[in-house]
């Protein structure tokens, strides 16, 4: 039995077949940078197995679409790190043979698509219904049509056999590790592909077991009280006032009773709420302000909790953002950045203050009207951040960390940092500089940057943490020019523990040098797409509401629209016209990038005024699937209940029934590795990803955590089913970390100092996207509510759909086999196989 079904009778395993509603993810148009995946990719290399698998994934038949190679071969003559940038005509082998890192790796050509629109329905798989006693679980119909991609990865520069004991096979890096993909240690600082040395990218070698730490770490005692403490002891208490059973008896007592029981020890429980209903409002006050972050002087939370002000809805990014503020030297000049980031720890959790780092640098966009670091007690002014001189982008910067690690959150401090290579575009007061090495003084002007490819990682720490302890560690970053984004994982409990923080001025998706990038519709900036989604597309909401063409310049400016060239309007004004299906007349650029946007985003109407409507309208975009707003929900509902007489509530059963639906939405949260109750996954793949709360929770049809063994050697297939609950477009983007261009672990033991060092960490790799150009889409759940006469409405949920097989063709690291994320909506929207 699974949780969410301890009331005898009180959900019903069924199988849906085609039934629901399902018209948006189907009949909206994809974006036009897409259209690269519509092409039939080479299948030439393929065995007839593989191909087999493919075209009897989903059931669809690979027909009707134009055949070719999707993307140029790779250019044979890359830049390495060589003095002055000088052509590098090594061949792979030589490459591989004598790898020049840690300077670039040889680059590989991009994955290649093949993609097929609107096939019936993913096989039927079970779900869950709920009953009256179940008044926060939605009713869930499954999608009649889904979309399904195949990606098929290029292939890995190292070798993909060896010689064991005079037999060649197959590279398998578990049974014989670490395989042919780890790289001899080097410790030296990276170079960039021009040949410039990135500093603060060697975090460890003999001399320096902390090399990046900016001075030393300094640990804390705190109070340790975590939300999954809290939370249970607010369930508890209202349990122990309801039954007058005995303090705890919630999570270890109702599922070996029945129903009939359960409501004989709640008899006169509308009564004693009612004497107590003091101690019961303050109680459920304090749920709500804690699962909504409440810090204001009226919250409930306790004062000395550390998690205080953090929400366990993640629906606020667009309202984190913090403002590197730079620093000077003796001589007045700017000589890097720095910035506070606070992070709680706890369960399966990471949550941090900050999603996006601001450095003061041109963006598509409005600015930003509220630093999440400014205008505080002990702050600068909003003025004086937004006015403050830009980071030089070839100077390094520092974070200051704050972790306050609570009950069930020791770990190893380990911000993973992920590099850009050098700018594709790096202007300085409209003057072009390119990659700019660190001991140039760069005029403090406006700064234009937009990133180059993805390049390496590696941890920068290996710290360790104790329960109840706040740790404050400073990290020495590289030049901003190369900054990604910092990926916090705790690699005791990971999946899920994890959280990025991403450079808020990169494009979504991640900026890429094709004419598709321009043409995407969704091309805004990444904090103003996390703001479309919880605060609402500020354009018209249909093409018959678009304003005169004379109007349009202005309302481009205040929705952070890119504005194209002339020559890039000529390259997309087709694909606009496809996606728009409009054959009628040739449609203005803009108009169809308006038109393709308010598909994506509703706005509310009447729009919020108030912080509070502000608020409400931003959870309204959560799914009503998810533990945390379930929990919510309930409080809410428990509040309702509370403000009747006791002869004008529901009776006690109601007591029962939400506590109980509460209690199930509590151990839900708890664990990200599994589906949440209403869910099951999909039999037919290999793993389940459900997009809810705006992160992910996964589930893997053979069980387990963590592992991911359907992918051991190059060749294998990987078949993921994605779910999006939430009620706006997810996106979806898998990583090597180090596969196909090589890794290795240049961390020393730290024993001696504090931590493991090498046992665990990942030392440095070099990244490549293996779902590129561009995310693979998962549209927005749809929300119907059916009005029930003296009750509340029965709410259903029809999630959106997507299938996602990849052939990966390089053996995988073996400390991580592959990341897993949402590039529209990041932060804790991560799910990571090892």
């Amino acid at each position: 039995m699974t949780r969410g079904t301890s009331i005898k009778g009180a959900a019903l395993a069924v199988i849906l077949g085609t039934t629901g509603a399902f018209a948006q993810p189907c009949t909206m148009p994809d974006p036009p940078v897409f259209k690269a995946q519509g092409h039939l990719l080479d299948f030439g290399d393929l065995s007839g197995g593989a191909q087999s698998a493919v075209t009897d994934f989903d059931s669809f038949a690979f027909s009707g679409l134009e055949a070719g190679l999707v993307f140029d071969p790779p250019n044979t003559v890359t830049r390495f790190n060589v003095p002055g940038g000088a052509p590098d005509l090594r061949t792979e082998e030589e490459r591989y043979l004598n790898p020049d890192h840690p300077g670039g790796q040889p680059n590989v050509p991009q994955s290649d698509w093949r993609r097929v629109n609107c096939v019936m329905g993913i096989t039927p798989f079970e779900i869950s219904l709920p009953s009256l006693a179940y008044p926060t679980l939605p009713r869930i119909e499954l999608p009649v049509m889904t979309r399904a991609t195949f990606v098929k990865t290029p292939m890995a520069i190292f070798p993909g056999e060896i010689d064991i004991d005079g037999v060649v096979t197959t590279v398998d890096p578990f049974a014989n590790p670490p395989g042919t993909n780890m790289l001899s240690t080097s410790y030296r600082n990276l170079r960039d592909t021009q040949g410039g040395v990135m500093i603060h990218t060697l975090p460890s070698n003999k001399k320096g077991e902390y090399n990046l730490h900016d001075g030393d770490p300094v640990a804390t005692r705190i109070n340790g009280e975590s939300p999954i403490d809290d939370l249970r002891y607010i369930f508890e208490t209202i349990f122990e006032t309801i039954t007058e059973q005995p303090y705890r008896a919630l999570l270890t007592r109702p599922d070996t009773v029945d129903l009939d029981a359960l409501i004989a020890d709640a008899e006169g429980a509308a009564d004693r709420i009612a004497d107590a209903r003091n101690l019961i409002d303050h109680h459920l006050a304090w749920g709500i302000d804690l699962i909504e972050g409440n810090d204001a002087p009226d919250s409930k939370v306790p004062g000395d909790r550390g998690y205080l002000g953090f929400s366990m809805l993640n629906h606020s990014g667009h309202n984190r953002v913090k403002r590197v503020l730079p620093v000077r030297g003796p001589d007045g000049m700017i000589t890097g950045g720095e910035v506070t980031v606070r992070q709680i720890w706890f369960g399966g959790n990471i949550k941090s203050d900050t999603m996006f780092f601001d450095f003061g640098w041109n963006k598509i966009g409005p600015p930003v009207e509220d630093y999440a670091n400014c205008g505080g007690d002990g702050q600068p002014t909003q003025a004086a951040c937004a006015g403050a001189a830009p980071i030089p982008p070839n100077k390094p910067w520092v974070i200051n960390y704050e972790i306050f690690v609570l009950s069930r959150g020791a770990d190893d401090f380990s911000p993973m940092v992920m590099q850009f290579d050098c700018p594709g575009r790096l202007d300085i007061g409209g003057v072009a500089q390119g990659c700019q090495p660190a001991d140039v003084n760069l005029p403090e002007e406006a700064v234009d940057w937009v990133n180059g490819p993805l390049y390496a990682s590696f941890d920068q720490s290996f710290f360790p943490m104790e329960n109840g302890t706040k740790v404050e560690l400073s990290v020495k970053m590289a030049p901003a020019q190369y900054f990604n984004l910092t990926y916090s994982w705790g690699w005791r409990v990971h999946p899920p523990r994890a959280q990025a923080t991403e450079n808020g001025q990169k494009l979504v998706p991640p900026g890429l040098p094709t004419e598709e990038m321009f043409c995407h519709p969704l091309r805004a900036g990444i904090i103003d797409h996390e703001r479309f989604a919880f605060t609402g597309f500020p354009g018209p909401q249909s093409m018959e509401m678009l304003p005169p063409m004379d109007e349009l310049g202005p309302m481009i400016a205040d929705m952070g629209l890119a504005t194209l060239s002339e020559a890039e309007f000529d390259q997309c004004l087709a694909r606009f016209q496809e996606a728009n299906g409009a054959d009628k007349v040739a449609l203005d650029m803009v108009n169809a990038r308006l038109g393709i946007m308010t598909r994506f985003f509703e706005s509310p109407v009447p729009a919020p005024v108030t912080e509070r409507e502000k608020m409400d309208y931003a959870i309204s975009k959560i799914s009503d699937l998810a533990p945390a707003k379930r929990m919510w929900n309930a409080f809410h509902l428990m509040q309702d209940e509370v403000a009747k007489t006791p002869s004008a509530t529901g009776g006690d059963e109601i007591w029962i029934a939400l506590l109980l639906d509460a209690r199930d939405a509590y151990l839900d949260w708890l664990d990200r590795t599994h589906l949440p109750s209403g869910l099951q996954p999909d039999p037919d793949t290999d793993m389940t990803l459900a997009f809810l709360n705006n992160t992910i929770y996964g589930q893997l049809r053979k069980g387990g955590a963590v592992a991911f063994p359907e992918w051991r050697r190059r060749g294998d297939m990987g078949k993921i089913t994605l779910l999006n609950g939430d009620y706006f477009p997810h996106g979806y983007l898998s990583v090597d970390f180090g596969g196909l261009r090589g890794w290795e672990n240049t961390w020393q033991s730290t024993i001696k100092t504090a931590g493991s060092g090498p046992w665990f960490t990942f030392g440095r790799f070099h990244a490549r996207f293996n779902t590129v150009p561009g995310t693979v889409a998962v549209g927005a759940a749809t929300r119907t509510e059916t009005p029930v006469a003296g009750g509340n409405p029965i709410i259903t949920v029809t999630p959106s759909a997507h299938r996602l097989m990849i052939q990966f063709n390089y053996e995988p690291s073996p400390r991580l086999r592959f990341y897993q994320f949402d590039p529209l909506h990041h932060d804790a929207a991560i799910y990571s196989m090892h």
